[in-house]
């Protein structure tokens, strides 16, 4: 069957979505909570991805750009022999 890890943001995200579809009217107490817990991983996910463009992507991007890569050849138009 279906592992969920409770670990990833989208098991927090499905979890919160199932408890507010579930029930009528206002979130109850335990739908806040769960609402809340989303919340809060959401909060870590983003702060590693921030953390990673900011810190590690910019180092290989600069290492990147500093190779002065070149993405295509320079080529000779193609000609028919006669």
């Amino acid at each position: 069957g279906i592992q969920r890890s409770p670990d990833l943001l989208n098991t927090a995200l499905f979890r919160a979505s199932s408890y507010l579809n579930s029930s009528d009217g206002a979130p109850n107490p335990t739908a806040r909570l769960v609402l809340e817990q989303a919340r809060q991983k959401t909060r870590e996910v983003l702060e590693a991805v921030n953390a990673f463009f900011e810190k590690d992507f910019q180092a290989f991007r600069e290492r990147v750009e500093s190779q002065e890569i070149r993405l295509f050849k320079d080529f000779e138009p193609l000609r028919l022999k006669e």
